[in-house]
């Protein structure tokens, strides 16, 4: 038995329970309560239960979605050790940016701990309790210090980060602050994956999600710059040049800087031809949404990556790869099928999001 045998296969059983086809279609159509009970009867009824004893209706499902998302990623990542448990690692440490850039976010416009903890996912590194502390921390200044402790955003990026929040004292400015660890993540991510010589299976998605937010921070910078809420999109706090993308970052500084969207669009597309993220740049022209070519790209993402596993060899980490995007896709359609469920969203609308 190799090192990978025992995760996978505890993976492969775990994979063939998850929600998905007619089945997921089939809960909108459930009633609350239909659903409610449906989703007792899954292995997301232990979490679901525990939600019941502090919250109701759509809430209560969400919190249930929450936690259950976090357990199973973590769950797929202590199923292998080595050499596989760390590189298995890098995919929680793209939840942990985003629980931070959401803890930096809340804590400086002062949202409730409740609230706070509730748009975060908890993992390995940065579980329930961990997230708890961080959001009840008497203010952001009390934050960053937990995480410099903690070594977050990684060991050698924690003292950065501490300069980064004296640069913010003489700002009070939270997106610079913001910037600095989104900066810091990605040097630490791609020394990571330089170091580790990932597989593609795995490197590739990590590469595609650090493309995911220099584009949408450089299209938001476009957007502000072209309706005059900001003079530049220069300067070094505005965009960052974050390593281990597949982006060239100097092209894409270039492309934003053109005087409107279709030259941008057409610039990255000159720099960047073969780029899986150029047909929805393009059709980025005729809807001129950031939100919904945000969301399509996080789901083409999902599904290109267990795409790609599900070929991939299945002695290989694709395994868990697979497992832990389509754990991924399955999250983010329940959410959907919640929302419409108890009439936050048209069932029509839900449909045309499910991630199949």
């Amino acid at each position: 038995m190799n090192d990978l045998d025992y995760g996978n296969a505890r993976l492969a059983v775990r994979r063939s329970r998850l929600l998905t086809g007619d089945r997921l279609v089939g809960l909108l159509d459930l009633g609350f309560e239909g659903l409610v009970a449906a989703l007792s009867d899954s292995p997301l009824g232990p979490d679901l239960r525990e939600a019941l004893l502090r919250f109701e209706g759509l809430r209560m499902i969400q919190e249930a979605l929450r936690r259950h998302l976090g357990r199973s990623l973590t769950d797929a990542v202590s199923f292998y050790e080595g050499e596989a448990r760390r590189d298995l690692e890098l995919l929680a440490s793209r939840w942990d940016l985003q629980n931070l850039v959401t803890l930096l976010r809340g804590q400086a416009r002062r949202v409730a701990p409740d609230e706070l903890v509730s748009l975060m996912i908890p993992t390995a590194t940065l579980d329930e309790a961990a997230l708890r502390e961080l959001a009840e921390a008497p203010g952001l200044r009390a934050a960053i210090e937990r995480m410099v402790v903690w070594g977050l955003p990684s060991p050698s990026g924690a003292r950065r980060l501490l300069e980064a929040w004296r640069d913010y004292e003489r700002h009070d400015d939270v997106a610079r602050l913001e910037h600095r660890l989104v900066e810091l993540a990605a040097q630490a991510l791609d020394t990571a994956m330089h170091d580790h010589h990932l597989d593609d299976v795995l490197a590739r998605p990590l590469r595609l999600a650090v493309d995911l937010r220099q584009l949408m921070t450089a299209l938001r910078l476009f957007d502000a710059f072209s309706q005059g809420d900001i003079a530049s999109v220069s300067g070094p706090h505005r965009f960052a040049d974050l390593p281990g993308g597949y982006l060239d970052s100097a092209a894409l500084r270039a492309a934003i800087e053109r005087p409107n969207l279709e030259e941008a669009v057409a610039a990255l597309t000159t720099a960047a031809a073969d780029h899986p993220f150029l047909p929805f740049l393009h059709q980025l022209l005729d809807h001129r949404s950031l939100e919904r070519l945000h969301a399509e790209l996080e789901a083409w993402i999902l599904t290109d990556t267990v795409a790609r596993a599900r070929h991939a060899d299945p002695l290989s980490l694709a395994v868990p790869v697979g497992y832990v995007f389509a754990k991924e896709a399955e999250h983010r359609n329940l959410r959907l099928v919640a929302a419409a469920v108890t009439g936050r969203l048209d069932r029509t609308e839900a449909l045309s999001h499910l991630i199949h």
